[in-house]
């Protein structure tokens, strides 16, 4: 499996390379505006839902014209770090204000930032044809069509999980799911968060899921980061979790790690914190056993002790039992409309490269 070439990622890695990024391209002749890091203050001055925002979390930038004064109206665009099983570090853009020439702007701050950062790609949501990015003439974001997204809302967790847990600490992550996961009393599942041992499973389940959806040479990513980016004791700045599902058949077997749900917390600045289910995936012999309810009744737990105001993740629209599993069963809803685009690979790379007119 290949591995890619990223380097550890702390706090001040992530807020100096915000910095270098807006510097440099404040720097340049033909833009016509100064970049620069958002302040707690300025994202509050967007973010209204009663309480302050995770800045551990939610990244922003703001711009002026450089002909205007530092007192004048600034425009704001946030984003946060998110995590593939199959190509690491993802860049999401979040919110963004501005003209459509500013608007194009925001993509090239935000594909710099994402190099210098080592992550596979730019990815944003969008409702209709217009997916806000200005191509050029040879590049284009791609448009995923095919993946839908479902959101589970706060009540629909509460329905299906029972009783709220107490309120967790967001900073204290592995304590949250510690709580959340030790409340399942399945007799045939065990959940647990991996853990640095558990790294070669969570390499095969990936590959599991890449054979399972018909991508078996998707996977560009193995160990080392998955490692590196959570998994290893110490890291900082954690960019996903990983909940590994085990099964046992009888009092005298012993059990099988046969699935995992990957994932992680973000923060939508309309709508606050959520937890977005990256991946979640079965072998086939454990599939249709009651081990998807036994790990989403504890994600929702988990959910609701962060003060999440929702939960998300995408599926295919070929993926029927899936889709009816989370639908019926759940209560979550499909974001009818909401199309997925991204910027990845070379074209990610050459994009940032460009001289912005």
């Amino acid at each position: 499996m290949p591995e890619s070439k990223a380097t550890a990622l702390t706090s001040f890695k992530i807020d100096q390379v915000i910095q270098d990024a807006c510097a440099r391209i404040s720097s340049m002749d033909t833009v016509k505006w100064s970049f620069r890091r958002a302040t707690p203050t300025d994202i509050m001055t967007v973010y209204k839902q009663g309480s302050s925002y995770d800045e551990n979390r939610l990244y922003g930038l703001v711009a002026r014209e450089k002909s205007q004064s530092e007192s004048s109206k600034f425009r704001l665009a946030t984003f946060f770090l998110a995590y593939s099983t199959w190509d690491g570090r993802v860049l999401f853009r979040d919110y963004e204000e501005g003209t459509q020439e500013l608007e194009a702007l925001w993509y090239y701050v935000m594909a710099n930032i994402a190099t210098d950062l080592d992550c596979s790609r730019v990815v944003w949501t969008h409702y209709g044809e217009d997916d806000g990015f200005h191509s050029t003439d040879t590049i284009s974001p791609e448009r995923l069509p095919g993946w839908l997204t479902l959101e589970w809302s706060a009540e629909a967790m509460q329905q299906f999980a029972g009783p709220q847990p107490v309120s967790a600490n967001v900073d204290d992550l592995k304590v949250a799911f510690a709580s959340a996961l030790q409340q399942q009393d399945s007799q045939s599942f065990s959940l647990r968060l991996a853990a640095e041992s558990d790294v070669d499973h969570i390499a095969r389940l990936v590959h599991g899921l890449a054979v399972y959806e018909k991508e078996p040479e998707s996977v560009h990513i193995g160990t080392s980061n998955y490692l590196m980016d959570s998994l290893q004791d110490g890291t900082e700045r954690p960019l996903f979790h990983c909940v590994l599902i085990a099964y046992m058949d009888g009092k005298d077997s012993a059990p099988h790690t046969c699935g995992m749900a990957f994932c992680y917390v973000g923060f939508n600045l309309m709508t606050g914190r959520f937890l977005y289910l990256e991946d979640l995936f079965f072998e086939e012999p454990y599939r249709g056993k009651g081990g998807g309810t036994v790990v989403m009744k504890a994600l929702a737990r988990l959910a609701l002790s962060l003060s999440c105001t929702r939960m998300k993740w995408q599926a295919l629209d070929w993926n029927t039992p899936a889709l009816t599993f989370y639908e019926k069963k759940l209560g979550a809803a499909v974001n009818v409309g909401l199309d997925t685009s991204r910027l990845m690979g070379g074209k990610l790379t050459e994009f940032a490269q460009l001289d912005p007119v």
